[in-house]
């Protein structure tokens, strides 16, 4: 769906500016993502165009919708958690971060910007 200028402006502002995953400050180089993902043809048109609505865009830096890619958000939400098992498996100076008390892994649920948005 294209946008206009003033619901690029709707989206970005549903959560006060920030990105609706991570919570950073968006600048101008945000993105507008589907929280329920749609899938394309590859002609581009829409296969589920119920979803590819101003309702489902959600205000995303580009370094989360990129990592959410298509996927649903309890998906992308497993992903995410299982970061750390990643990270030790994978990445040899991740291992030596630790190894270095470098960085300090949690087991915290993975809660997104816009489950706590409005709640104190």
């Amino acid at each position: 769906m294209k946008l206009t200028k003033s619901q690029r402006e709707e989206v970005k502002m549903k959560f006060g500016g920030f990105c609706s995953y991570c919570g950073e400050l968006l600048g101008e180089n945000w993105q507008a993502d589907h929280l329920i993902p749609i899938r394309r043809n590859g002609d581009g048109t829409c296969l589920n165009p119920e979803h590819d609505v101003i309702e489902n865009l959600m205000p995303a830096c580009a370094i989360c919708n990129k990592n959410k890619h298509s996927f649903t958000l309890e998906f992308w939400r497993k992903q995410l958690e299982d970061s750390n098992r990643k990270l030790r498996e994978y990445v040899a100076n991740y291992r030596l971060a630790l190894m270095f008390g470098q960085v300090q892994e949690t087991e915290q649920p993975i809660i997104f910007h816009f489950e706590k948005w409005g709640k104190v």
